[in-house]
């Protein structure tokens, strides 16, 4: 993001314009600005958390002048910013090495927990397996008469005219992982933290059929000739669920233990269980499967609560602890143990996936009504 692209969204944040796709991106360079990567001399240099608010104020005083011209507005942050990364850069120069060790030292001590990133494994149809945070950009190999390519964080499969036999991929998330794949036929698909999906590399037949297990949020290419299905699964393998859509965006949160939810936000799908009828939904309607898998319900959906994880979110609505920390264990990679009553801790609030687990933690806390310790990887609640 430039600094002018940043003025726009401090802009629109002083008005309350902005969206929850635009929070994030302003709550990340936000982070960026903080300058907590640099050492700091309080002697040398003041007080840190001082000098950041006068960075804060004289940007926000010279947003406010008239005329708002947005030339003048870069050139004033520009201004701030060269200053005081010129200071920072003066400082470390002097003492290059102790500087970095201390960074080292200090990173070790503070024993900072970070959020998950881009990073997931390919299991191809020979049982290969490609970790994908380690390969390069690029071509990586045929399959199944489909070329694999890779570009950033999206993996994707183009076939050729020959579609030959039927073979299938796997793509698996751990804990503290998320990806995006394209599919053969256009579908983008990605991934949350501890969730899978297997996929044949070209569709062959009558109809497009997937399994998913953990979450995933679809945006299906249309193609009425060729129903879209997605077999939900759980712990066992076995099928508990089918989605049936022609072309649509939705999303699928079916992890293990968990409530199945299917939000639809465009289009139509039809949910089924084996043992119940099936419901039709409706754009902004959420149908839920219990966790005992016996009984399918359908209301209104809390879109942006659904999406919130694609977009860099956590949001919870009168959520509960537990619901809460098994969301933050699966993108943090931690274990959660609980000591004390639970009942009646129920939360509201946002807060960045891309924040420091320390920070998610001390935010909660700000309630008042409870307490984390963390030993290691393991987060005790109290």
């Amino acid at each position: 993001m430039t600094q002018e692209e940043y003025i726009n969204l401090y802009e629109k944040y002083q008005e309350g314009k902005l969206t929850d796709e635009e929070i994030r991106d302003f709550l990340a360079y936000k982070d960026e600005f903080e300058l907590v990567d640099y050492p700091w001399d309080n002697q040398k240099m003041g007080s840190k958390e001082n000098i950041q608010a006068d960075i804060f104020n004289q940007i926000s005083s010279q947003i406010n002048q008239k005329p708002k011209s947005k030339n003048v507005i870069w050139l004033a942050a520009a201004s701030i910013l060269l200053a005081v990364f010129s200071l920072l850069f003066y400082f470390q120069l002097k003492d290059t090495d102790t500087s970095k060790n201390k960074i080292v030292e200090n990173k070790l001590n503070q024993g900072e927990i970070r959020p998950g990133k881009n990073t997931a494994v390919l299991k191809l149809s020979d049982g290969s397996e490609i970790a994908l945070s380690k390969t390069k950009d690029g071509f990586i190999k045929y399959d199944g008469n489909a070329s694999i390519n890779k570009k950033a964080n999206l993996l994707s499969y183009k076939g050729n005219e020959n579609r030959g036999e039927t073979v299938y991929n796997v793509i698996y998330t751990p804990k503290g992982g998320q990806y995006q794949v394209e599919l053969e036929d256009g579908t983008k698909v990605w991934l949350n933290a501890a969730s899978s999906i297997r996929f044949p590399t070209v569709f062959n037949d009558d109809k497009r059929v997937v399994e998913l297990s953990g979450e995933a949020y679809f945006e299906v290419a249309k193609d009425k000739s060729r129903p879209f299905k997605v077999l939900v699964k759980d712990a066992s393998a076995a099928n508990k669920m089918d989605v049936e859509v022609l072309g649509t965006h939705f999303n699928i949160q079916a992890y293990h233990n968990e409530d199945f939810k299917t939000t639809l936000v465009e289009g139509a799908v039809k949910v089924s269980n084996p043992l119940q009828k099936s419901f039709i939904l409706s754009p902004g309607e959420q149908s839920s499967l219990s966790a005992k898998l016996e009984n399918l319900t359908v209301s209104k959906a809390n879109i942006k609560e659904a999406l919130a994880w694609k977009n860099g979110l956590f949001i919870f609505n009168k959520e509960h602890i537990t619901t809460i920390m098994s969301k933050i264990a699966r993108w943090y990679d931690v274990e959660v143990v609980y000591e004390g009553n639970m009942d009646k801790k129920e939360f509201v609030g946002t807060i960045s996936r891309e924040e420091n687990l320390s920070e998610v933690l001390k935010t909660l806390e700000l309630t008042g009504t409870i307490k984390f310790k963390v030993e290691g990887r393991k987060v005790i609640v109290k």
